[in-house]
């Protein structure tokens, strides 16, 4: 009877053991600790999966936006202390392509969200992703002429590149350009209490070549 009892109590002790072990293993399932919020495959049809793709998820209502990169496989991730559950607004940096307007409820449950990128056709719709040094690096001319190009402290390079302005007309916009301060922006120019000064021949040189890569003599930019 003895033993009886005993050999009772031990199978009482391992199902409640059991049962305590499934118990956790159905909580850890159901609320994963190191999950991340957000998740998903960047690719494209031109490459498939895409390495080195930043990835933007912008919260409704809210000024910033968190970003991450892509890895060999084109994953992205966002961990689960960066995004709270919302909607947010998805977008991605890639220069030569474009993601559709793109938006996703993101809910206490991972979410999985993949990207297809697509491949960007318009020479001049790649114009617009390019930053100041890549615009640099793409279009023609010489070192000493692309020395014009420095002028982008103040302003983006697309300022230039997508301005319709001739030879004559870029002369004038270099003079005024010379009377700004170096804190100058579009938005709030300053300006130094002194007269434009007049045309040089480095100048001139500058507007010609300035005129020549822009818009004002062609409807297209022609990349290296």
């Amino acid at each position: 009877m003895n033993r009886l009892k005993l050999l009772t109590g031990i199978l009482v002790v391992a199902c409640v053991v059991f049962l305590g072990i499934v118990s956790v293993g159905f909580m850890r399932a159901e609320t994963p600790p190191h999950a991340a919020a957000l998740t998903g495959t960047v690719s494209s049809q031109a490459e498939g999966p895409m390495e080195g793709v930043l990835v933007g998820a912008k919260k409704a209502g809210s000024p910033m936006a968190t970003w991450v990169v892509s890895d060999a496989q084109g994953h992205y991730s966002f961990p689960p202390d960066r995004i709270q559950p919302g909607k947010y607004a998805i977008s991605i940096r890639a220069v030569g392509y474009e993601l559709p307007v793109t938006s996703v409820e993101v809910s206490s449950w991972p979410t999985q969200l993949d990207l297809q990128l697509a491949k960007i056709t318009s020479v001049n719709k790649l114009g617009t992703q390019l930053t100041n040094d890549e615009w640099r690096m793409s279009v023609p001319g010489t070192q000493q002429e692309k020395a014009a190009l420095g002028c982008s402290t103040c302003h983006t390079l697309q300022k230039i590149m997508f301005s319709r302005f001739n030879e004559d007309e870029m002369v004038a916009v270099l003079q005024r350009m010379a009377t700004h301060t170096n804190n100058s922006s579009p938005m709030h120019p300053w300006v130094r209490p002194t007269p434009a000064p007049e045309p040089t021949p480095r100048m001139i040189a500058q507007a010609k070549y300035l005129a020549s890569i822009n818009l004002s003599a062609q409807d297209t930019f022609f990349f290296h």
